[in-house]
């Protein structure tokens, strides 16, 4: 078996000429490419959305780059079983499913008096107070809780060991190439990892620091902290639910 791990877009490109059940719709990519070229167009499509979506951070500074990573340590796995089992917070009067349920319940924390992107505060949290923090509005609660624990451990472990309790300066050291950024991140980081083995190749996804990455870009709109080079590395990357 190859040691060798293969980046997110070489991997889907062996996965390609060696499968038998799927097959890429070339139809379907230039379509998709169309509409995602007119949307950069009109504006639909822009870095600017990132700060002006709700909930994300309104400036482009180190607090934002700390919010990102701590948000995307804990991005995934949003749904429960089940049709109609969603998990649901509430937040300045409006309620929240998804990802912006998980926005929601780390800005009203920080609203009321949580440092919680701070390494030393997240990594000491227990189920009771990841409960709390992401408090539902339904009987379901917000799902993999053990699993978001162990990720913020985790990332607090590594964050106070090898970067002085800040993600900026892991950013920083990569010297504005987003293709060292996301190595480094899945290097350091093995809750990142989404990795497996097709066809005794080591293959990629990095569907969470792809993301991460690319909110760091657009959060700063492809400027100054926010400014990679080689942003043009990563890939698109598929959602779900």
């Amino acid at each position: 078996m190859s040691q060798i791990i293969l980046d997110p877009r070489d991997s889907a490109e062996f996965i390609m000429s060696q499968a038998i059940d799927v097959e890429i719709n070339d139809a379907g990519i230039k379509k998709i490419a169309e509409t995602v070229c007119e949307a950069l167009r009109s504006g639909k499509i822009s870095p600017q959305r990132f700060t002006e979506t709700e909930l994300h951070p309104a400036e482009a500074n180190v607090k934002a780059i700390e919010w990102i990573f701590l948000i995307d340590t804990l991005n995934f796995s949003f749904w429960a079983e089940g049709r109609g089992n969603y998990w649901e917070v509430s937040y300045q009067g409006k309620v929240y499913s998804g990802y912006f349920a998980l926005c929601a319940g780390v800005n009203k924390a920080i609203e009321e008096g949580l440092n919680l992107t701070d390494p030393r505060v997240f990594g000491s949290l227990k189920e009771e107070d990841i409960l709390r923090i992401f408090c539902s509005e339904t009987s379901t609660s917000i799902p993999m809780v053990d699993q978001r624990i162990a990720n913020l451990k985790e990332a607090s472990r590594v964050l106070l060991e090898k970067y002085e309790g800040s993600f900026v300066n892991c950013v920083k050291a990569c010297g504005q190439s987003a293709k060292k950024l996301l190595s480094q991140v899945v290097l350091d980081f093995p809750s990142y990892r989404d990795e497996g083995v097709f066809e005794g190749t080591h293959v990629s996804f990095w569907k969470r620091a792809q993301i991460l990455v690319a909110d760091i870009w657009a959060c700063f709109e492809g400027k100054g902290l926010g400014h990679f080079s080689d942003i043009d590395c990563l890939t698109m990357f598929p959602d779900y639910r």
